[in-house]
């Protein structure tokens, strides 16, 4: 479902600035109605109760002229712990076991000896990290996700700007996997985590890739508040860090591919369909990879300095 815009902006854009310091342009404007319907669509799920303290019937996009970094405001309807507990029921595979950057990353993290990682739901990933025989802990919002832990490693209920404080400079790596696009100040938790990093320590994030079609074109209502409240694209990442110092080691861009065709069940099993889609797939996945057409995700490993 796209959404259209509607062109003026409820607040003065000169007077926003974004999480990472930068003046704001304004993009677009979003009705709450409109809002509430795509996700209703999706998934079934009524968001309005988690709109309520919104002061308007509209939902503003800004642009960071500093980043580029895309992000919604106000955004005092995020990161609701029961949000996301009605989510992760009506949406199956919410918490997925296996996903593209789980692989990626674990190129990465198998070699260090301490690692962190925000946001770990119940803990899949650590899970998989369990075989390398390494020190690992998580932290975790949503205490049902913790309540269902799969990993023998530690996953506690505690902000990642409180453990900085705790512990700095004690990880060899912090890695967060789709977390920053949920929340309000991610700034926070970019300092947050280099705080925690020991110097030549690795900072690992994979978010949506705002370049995704589907996603630049407002098809997914889950890239939209109140679940998603800011966008990323590799040049985000690029900015973000010349603000921190960090160096970037690699951007990693999900490629593209092509989904099954939709029709009714009885042309779903008929032979000549299953082989129409399976040619067409091939063909559409061929020319994702000849163009380099980006996927829905994007993996950034950053570097802290030794001299940080």
């Amino acid at each position: 479902m796209e959404m259209s815009p509607e062109i003026k902006p409820v607040v003065d854009s000169e007077n926003i600035i974004s999480p990472f310091g930068g003046r704001s342009t304004h993009l677009q404007t979003l009705s709450t109605a409109k809002l509430c319907a795509s996700y209703q669509l999706k998934c079934g799920l009524d968001i309005s109760k988690h709109l309520k303290n919104l002061n308007s019937s509209m939902i503003e996009l800004y642009k960071c002229e500093k980043t580029g970094y895309k992000y919604w405001l106000p955004n005092d309807i995020s990161y609701s712990e029961t949000f996301y507990r009605e989510i992760s029921s009506c949406w199956p595979g919410y918490y997925r076991v296996d996903r593209w950057e789980h692989e990626v990353s674990l190129r990465y993290l198998k070699n260090l000896d301490y690692i962190l990682e925000i946001g770990c739901g119940p803990g899949h990933f650590l899970k998989k990290m369990e075989r390398f025989g390494k020190k690992a802990v998580g932290i975790e919002f949503n205490k049902e996700a913790i309540d269902r832990k799969v990993t023998k490693f530690p996953i506690y209920s505690k902000d990642i700007n409180v453990l900085s404080n705790e512990e700095p400079c004690k990880y060899d790596a912090v890695y967060a996997f789709q977390v920053l696009e949920h929340v309000k100040n991610p700034s926070d938790i970019i300092e947050s985590s280099i705080k925690c990093l020991r110097p030549g320590g690795l900072l690992i994030f994979s978010v949506p890739n705002n370049e995704y079609v589907h996603f630049l074109n407002q098809e997914d209502p889950f890239d939209l508040p109140p679940h998603h409240l800011g966008h990323y694209t590799p040049l985000v990442f690029e900015n973000i860090a010349k603000i921190y110092g960090l160096d970037i080691l690699k951007v990693h861009i999900e490629i593209r591919k092509a989904k099954s065709i939709d029709a009714l069940k009885k042309t779903k099993s008929s032979i000549v369909h299953k082989a129409f889609s399976f040619l067409s797939k091939c063909l559409l996945n061929l020319s994702f990879l000849m163009n380099r057409e980006p996927g829905p995700n994007l993996i950034v490993v950053f570097k802290k300095r030794h001299d940080s």
